[in-house]
């Protein structure tokens, strides 16, 4: 479900034991994962490892075949929930 992980080093002096993904400006506990919601075009889970690696969990993308229809993502839900749903006739 998920693509690779995309390693990031974000510790802050200011957070002890966690790891600070500026973008979204979450603070995410050392060991510990969370999943935002409400946030317009994300779908994302976001982990702080031991190391204050952070990883980010995108959905996958998928090639539409024939007789599918695509749903669109639902970023009121956690990931991997709001991911885009895809529906196939067969």
């Amino acid at each position: 479900m998920a693509t690779p992980n995309t390693p990031f080093l974000f510790r802050n002096s200011a957070l002890p034991n966690h790891c600070y993904y500026e973008e979204l400006k979450l603070a995410v506990p050392v060991n510990d994962t969370l999943y935002p919601t409400d946030i317009e075009f994300q779908c994302i889970t976001v982990s702080c490892r031991h190391d204050y690696v952070l990883v980010i969990k995108h959905c996958d993308r998928y090639l539409l075949r024939h007789g599918c229809i695509e749903q669109p993502p639902d970023y009121s839900r956690p990931y991997p929930d709001c991911c885009t749903q895809i529906k196939c006739a067969d």
